[in-house]
């Protein structure tokens, strides 16, 4: 009797995962795609004006000339100074403030699990709300900028759903410190 309990629950667990993981006939896949995205001017702007972006969420471009704290943001960071935090190599996770909590708590989950960026003591990623963003959820990171005339490329996931944690603490690492400055400093915005 005990051995069938065992078996029936196993059983149950099993299907409940699999129909979880399978989408309903009318539902498609989740899928977090990393899309290149042109890298703009890097240029520092007065605290008075708001920095204008060609794509949501930037990979680059306008910013103020000083950055955030490498940490989770409890109130949403200026796009301005986390995108100085771009320049300086960041992985920035974004979500919209009304993006239900069980996003917010996976993406709290996939910034704790990225290690440091030695020999910064720190993981070179921040977290903010972005009432601008435009999907419920983004990660967006710089990249080297190949001339004067060719600024290179960025990357940016966008989505309604996260496909794997692992995923994304993955891309942080391949895809952190590929931009036009390397600084390890903490930044100066809480």
């Amino acid at each position: 009797m005990q051995k069938i309990l065992i078996t029936s629950l196993v059983l149950v667990v099993v299907w409940s995962r699999q129909s979880l993981a399978q989408p309903e006939p009318n539902e498609t896949a989740c899928v977090n795609q990393v899309q290149p995205v042109p890298n703009e001017t890097r240029v520092h702007i007065p605290f008075d004006q708001t920095p204008v972006y060609l794509n949501n969420p930037p990979v680059s471009g306008e910013h103020y000339e000083i950055w955030g704290r490498w940490q989770i943001h409890t109130y949403p960071l200026a796009r301005g100074f986390w995108v100085h935090n771009l320049e300086h190599g960041a992985v920035v996770f974004l979500y919209r403030p009304d993006a239900p909590q069980a996003l917010i708590d996976a993406l709290v989950r996939v910034y704790n699990a990225i290690p440091n960026d030695d020999p910064c003591p720190h993981r070179r990623a921040l977290l903010t709300a972005d009432p601008l963003l435009d999907v419920p959820w983004a990660v967006t990171v710089s990249g080297y900028e190949i001339s004067g005339d060719d600024l290179g490329m960025g990357y940016q996931i966008k989505a309604d759903c996260i496909q794997s944690e692992q995923m994304l603490v993955d891309f942080a690492v391949a895809f952190r410190n590929h931009s036009a400055e390397d600084f390890c400093d903490e930044g100066y915005v809480p």
